[in-house]
């Protein structure tokens, strides 16, 4: 995660903070911003389980 924050980008935020607050503050609620849902019709496979849950 070297130079993750010298550029804003949104998603990369999102990522790092939820990751941050996971495995440094041991917060598993963030969880699901690691491993989201997704209902989207194209995929012909999907799984939303994160492996620490």
């Amino acid at each position: 995660m070297h130079m993750v924050f010298t550029r804003e980008h949104p998603v990369v935020g999102k990522l790092s903070v939820a990751w941050l607050k996971r495995y440094v503050d041991d917060d598993t609620r963030y969880d699901r911003f690691l491993c989201p849902a997704s209902d989207d019709p194209e995929l012909s496979e999907y799984r939303d389980t994160c492996p620490n849950s």
